[in-house]
């Protein structure tokens, strides 16, 4: 048990703390924590650690791979759309990675898809070779060859 008795402390009648040492056998070390949380066990208080972990661990991911780092919106409906955005987009990319033969890192995976957003590729063959390293550049199909002209998109706006 810890009491903080800086006057400060005092004046703010703050509560003791406790500090447990628990064992990670998984990492082979002692893990260290400070808590208010004075009736539950050490060993649960690493499992709850543990699980908080793992979400701050999300988060970060999310931050790092699709750049979510402010909100667009303000309203709880804004903030929850764009982070339901960012959890398809999240799961997108980790399928992605999954079915890549090159065994891609997220973020590796994510700067990837940001340079060939915009270029026709076979998924799966670019899943397995995303630098194309041997493979000759071939035309995209003709469904997807667009003719575009401003004329014709005069016409249309005009609907004639």
């Amino acid at each position: 048990m810890i009491r903080l008795t800086s006057p400060t402390a005092e004046k703010a009648e703050l509560p003791p703390v406790r500090w447990i040492t628990v064992w990670d056998e998984e990492k082979n070390d002692f893990m260290d924590f400070v808590t208010n949380q004075l009736t539950w066990s050490p060993v649960r208080i690493a499992e709850v650690y543990r699980e908080r972990w793992q979400i701050e661990s999300f988060f970060r991911a999310l931050k790092q791979n699709l750049r979510v780092k402010t909100f667009v919106g303000t309203t709880e409906n804004a903030i929850g759309t764009q982070i339901w955005t960012a959890l398809i987009a999240i799961l997108l990319l980790k399928f992605l990675s999954f079915r890549s033969q090159m065994g891609l890192s997220l973020s590796n995976l994510a700067a990837l898809l940001r340079l060939y957003l915009f270029t026709y590729r076979d998924l799966q063959q670019w899943l397995d070779n995303p630098m194309g390293i041997g493979v000759k550049k071939e035309d995209p199909p003709p469904f997807l060859q667009l003719e575009f002209s401003f004329e014709n998109l005069g016409q249309q706006a005009r609907g004639t």
